[in-house]
């Protein structure tokens, strides 16, 4: 099902940040569950149809995980993660990623960094394990809360 209609809401809403009213209009996306409980989509804007049918045959990702617990790919050397609680992620027999929250992360093996954020805005930190490393990695509160925030391991 595919939508575009002007919506307006306040952002209190959502977060709590304010009750000023917006509004805009909002592309809505999305998928029956019932008749389609096993999928995944790219979206990738400013692709023709011609090149998008033919990256649908060969994907520009690897999906490593599509559970209701976390949801992620690789693409080239990049991870992208949404962890919707507290889980882990293999990425190989020996590098695993734990996370103590739910939160969002991007990580960059060859600048071993990784981008965390908690979309949520309610999290003072998150707590990620990796190689047997534990980081408590310290997030952006106030009007800065749901910022994303690098951390070098």
């Amino acid at each position: 099902h595919v939508s575009i209609a002007f919506k307006s809401a306040t952002w209190k809403t959502i977060d709590g940040a304010s009750d000023k009213m917006v509004g805009d209009t909002v592309l809505s996306i999305f998928l029956d569950h019932r008749t389609a409980n096993k999928y995944a989509y790219i979206i990738q804007p400013n692709v023709s149809v011609k090149d998008a049918k033919k990256s649908s045959v060969h994907l520009p990702v690897d999906i490593l995980a599509n559970t209701a617990s976390v949801q992620a790919i690789r693409s080239g050397s990049v991870i992208q993660a949404v962890f919707y609680s507290s889980g882990s992620l293999s990425l190989t027999p020996t590098t695993i990623i734990k996370v103590a929250q739910p939160c969002l992360i991007i990580y960059k093996p060859a600048q071993h960094a990784i981008w965390v954020s908690d979309p949520t805005r309610k999290l003072a930190s998150v707590s990620i394990e990796m190689g047997g490393k534990v980081s408590d990695i310290a997030l952006p509160s106030g009007m800065y809360a749901g910022s994303t925030v690098k951390y070098l391991l």
